[in-house]
Formats: C-alpha cells, structure tokens, sequence
C-alpha cells in the first residue's frame, strides 16, 4: 500500500511551484537584499513582492507585514513585543486556557499577570467571557484563531468587535490606550480558510509559510499600522526595525507564492478538506463506534480530526499506524515532549482520555479514497490493540 500522510496540520510538502520560485535565490540572485548594487535590488524586490502577496491573503498592507523565521518567533516577536512596549500602562494580559503559551509564560516571568479564559468542553470560546476580563489595565489579549490540535476555531471577530466598543466606552479614562493590543495565531487557519484582518479586528496576526505548503523556517506577523511592538531580538533595523538580521530571501519568495497559490485555490481547498474530514469521519465511527471526535463539529477548520479511542494508548496506535503506512501523530508537534496536552485538559478530557487521543490532518494532495482506507485501517488497528 501507498503511505497516507495524516499530519499536514504538523507539516505540509513544499509546492512544486514555490520551489520553483525560490531556486534562482538559492543559487544566482543571493545577494543581501540590504545591498544597494543591481544584485542586491532584485533580492529586496523580490521581497517586497512576497510582503505584497502576504498581505494580499490577509486584507493587509504590504507595509503591515514582517517576516520572521516561523510562526514560533512571529507569537514571541507579537506577544513579547507588544506586552514590553505597553509595559508602562499596564502587565495584565488576557487569553485562553488552550492557547499557545510559550510567550506568555516567558512575560509571567517579567512581572507580567495572565489570565487564563476556560473553554467549553469542545474548545469553544466565549467572547464574552473574554471581554468580561479585560481590566482598566489590561494591555494584551491574545486569542488563538484555529487551535492547532482540536481544530477549533474561536470566534475572533466577536472579540475584536467587543473591545472596540469596550474602548469606546471608556474613552475618558486616564493613561488607558483606547483598546488592548489584541493579537491571534493564525498559523492553523492561513490557507484553510478565509482571513480578513479588517473583518476580525485584530492589530497582529502570526501566520507561518509551512503550513500552507511553503518552506519551513519562514513565518510573518501582520502588524497593524500604529501598534507599538519593541524589538526582541537585538541586531541591525530590517523588516521596519522589528526582526533584525539579513532575510531570508529564498524563503520568503516561496512564503509569497504559496500566499498567492492559497489564496487562489482557497474556495476549492476548503471544499475539498470538507469532503475528506466528512469521508474519514463517518467510515471511522462507523467502523469503530467507540471513537469519540474532539473539538467542535461545525465551528472548526475542517483538515484537523482530533479522536479519543477509550482504553487504547495514543502512542501505541501512532506507532501500529506508521508500519501500516499511515502517518498521524498523538498531539501538536511541538507538544511532543510536553505530554499530556494541556489544550485536551482545558476541554475536560482526562489523562487516560488524553493519553488514547490521536490527531489526523489532511492536506491538498489527500484523495477521498485515501480517506476512506485510512479510517478502514484506523479502526482496524484500534480494534486489535482493544483485545
């Protein structure tokens, strides 16, 4: 049998096309795009044309849009950056128990207070629980839009909407910035789903070339136009001061291509990752009605299918899975070496449950008939190491 890779949500392969676009940049036009020769030109237009195709997916202005080297450094370069430069109005920051907290953690450290919003048993967040606990002195509130291991999506406009009526309310207050800073990883959704910075009222965004069939190593934050972020990384003044050191060039090319190939097939990709999650879900739970779906069935972005298999260890089905030729994974990635999930615990699941929980992601190249036969093959797995 063919191997069926399931863990696009953990990485995606590179389109043939963005490798096509990023080779004369490995090889001929290396230049520094910081130079001012002819050479050194065509690498910063080459740039700018990437920052314009990113910006392009996201409703943004090219100038609005810094690269980083991955959605990991965009969330520290977003949440760092703006929580330090309002550091003298306020340290209380607001965000959600299933959310990325890397970052966060770092700014407990810094005297800074984060509160932590629960969700509901299927990951969801409640806006206004949300804005119920933004404070006078509440400078951030950072919510994730697509959670990476359940899928979820949370409803980030409604957020947005709500502090911008909260700001007009409180107007009056003295040293009050008119809203918090309010941030979201999009690093899930970007290529999966329509993305509107205007529509979801949010001043930075991290997005990631990787997981939408660019190169690894290459992510952006969208920074909106006033927002104040402070440098956390110390070197020279490229990417408008805010992410020193010389770019990326070839992977940014490909970020930018990759931009514009999602944006055009992103109708047709949505549709199809639908169909595949509807074709693997429905053969699974018919095949083994024991399974148990995570996360919300409808409010979610549709290429990530989190499942608890009571009693059966995630690990071990994981494992069973690669040496039949399926390839999926137990938690994100980068939760590998933090096991249990805590995103699974905020839901409610407990250890056991979390410890028999396995991810599948699918991605463009999957078919529907490869669908199918993974879910056959899932359920038999998990029906032999049952016995």
């Amino acid at each position: 049998m063919k191997p069926i890779y399931l863990d696009y949500a953990a990485a995606t392969p590179v389109d043939p096309r963005v490798i096509k676009a990023m080779r004369p940049f490995l090889k001929d036009d290396f230049a520094n795009p910081s130079s001012i020769h002819a050479a050194g030109v065509r690498a910063r237009q080459a740039i700018d044309k990437a920052r314009e195709s990113v910006a392009r997916l996201v409703g943004a202005r090219p100038t609005e849009i810094v690269f980083t080297s991955g959605a990991t450094e965009s969330i520290n370069l977003a949440i760092l950056g703006a929580a330090r430069a309002q550091a003298s109005i306020g340290k209380h920051i607001v965000s959600v128990t299933i959310e990325h907290k890397a970052a966060l953690r770092a700014l407990e450290l810094e005297g800074f207070e984060v509160t932590f919003v629960p969700v509901y048993s299927r990951g969801q967040v409640d806006a206004q629980v949300v804005l119920e606990a933004v404070r006078p002195d509440t400078v951030l509130v950072s919510v994730m839009l697509a959670n990476n291991e359940i899928g979820t999506i949370a409803p980030v406009a409604d957020i947005g909407r709500g502090l911008i009526r909260l700001s007009q309310s409180e107007q009056s207050t003295v040293n009050r910035q008119p809203r918090p800073i309010f941030h979201t990883d999009a690093a899930q959704a970007n290529g999966v789903i329509p993305i509107d910075v205007e529509k979801l009222h949010v001043d930075l965004m991290t997005l990631s070339a990787a997981k939408m069939y660019g190169p690894k190593g290459v992510g952006a934050v969208y920074v909106r136009t006033g927002t104040k972020l402070q440098q956390i990384m110390v070197g020279g003044n490229q990417e408008f001061g805010l992410r020193p050191g010389t770019e990326n060039v070839s992977g940014i090319v490909g970020f930018g291509v990759a931009a514009d190939i999602a944006l055009a097939d992103l109708d047709d990709n949505h549709r199809h990752l639908w169909e595949l999650r509807e074709v693997f879900v429905t053969t699974l739970l018919k095949r083994y009605p024991g399974a148990r779906v995570n996360g919300d069935p409808e409010a979610t972005v549709p290429h990530i299918v989190n499942v608890t298999f009571p009693g059966v260890d995630g690990e071990e089905i994981v494992v069973h899975l690669d040496a039949a030729g399926i390839a999926c994974s137990t938690a994100a990635a980068c939760k590998s070496s933090d096991f249990p999930s805590h995103v699974l615990r905020a839901t409610g699941l407990n250890e056991a449950e979390i410890r028999s929980t396995v991810r599948f992601s699918f991605g463009r190249p999957t078919t529907q008939a490869q669908a199918k036969q993974a879910a056959k093959i899932v359920a038999k797995t998990v029906a032999q190491l049952a016995r």
